[in-house]
C-alpha cells in the first residue's frame, strides 16, 4: 500500500526527482524503517541505514572498498551525505550537533502505515520532503553498485569409459 503523501506544490520550486507520490512513499518508508528505535528520529547510525537504502547498495562500501557500516565510514566516504544530515538534523549543513536527536520522523510512521495524512501527521513535511529530494539526488550522482563476481567455470572431463 503507498502512503497517502502530499506533494508540495510552489511557484517554480523543485524538490528533485522525488515528485512522485510512489517515490516520496518509498522515501518515507526507508525513512520509518530506518528508525531502528522508533522514537520518532533517525540519529546519525540509523541515518546510515537510510542513505543506502535510498541509493540502492551504492553506498555500500567506500569508493576504496571498505564497507560502510557506520556514520563515520559515512562521513569519511562520502561527507555530501553527512552534509545533508547536518542540514535537516542541526539545521546547518556545515555543523555537527551531537545534542539532538537526529532528524525528526516523528508520525511519518502513520503516514507509512496508512492511518494518516502526511499533513496531518507530520510537523516537518516540507523538511523530509527536501531530505528526501537532497538525498535522492546525491544517491542518482554516485557510481551503481559493482555487479557481483560470476564464479569461473569448473572445466569438467568426461570419462569416455
Amino acid at each position: 500500500r503507498t502512503p497517502d503523501v502530499r506533494r508540495l506544490q510552489g511557484g517554480g520550486l523543485s524538490f528533485g526527482s522525488v515528485g512522485s507520490t510512489d517515490s516520496l512513499g518509498s522515501c518515507y518508508a526507508d525513512l520509518v524503517e530506518s528508525d531502528a528505535d522508533g522514537d520518532g528520529y533517525v540519529s546519525p547510525s540509523e541515518y546510515v541505514t537510510f542513505v543506502q537504502a535510498m541509493a540502492d547498495g551504492a553506498l555500500d562500501s567506500a569508493p576504496w572498498g571498505t564497507p560502510i557500516s557506520t556514520y563515520l565510514d559515512l562521513s569519511m566516504s562520502y561527507p555530501q551525505f553527512v552534509r545533508i544530515y547536518n542540514r535537516f538534523a542541526c539545521g546547518d549543513a556545515n555543523v555537527g550537533c551531537p545534542a539532538v536527536p537526529g532528524i525528526d520522523v516523528s508520525g511519518l510512521d502513520e503516514v507509512v502505515n496508512g492511518n494518516a495524512k502526511a499533513e496531518d501527521a507530520v510537523d516537518n513535511e516540507a523538511g523530509l520532503i527536501l531530505l528526501c529530494a537532497a538525498v535522492e539526488d546525491e544517491a542518482d550522482k554516485l557510481a551503481p553498485p559493482p555487479a557481483p563476481a560470476t564464479p569461473a567455470p569448473v572445466p569438467t572431463t568426461d570419462d569416455p569409459t
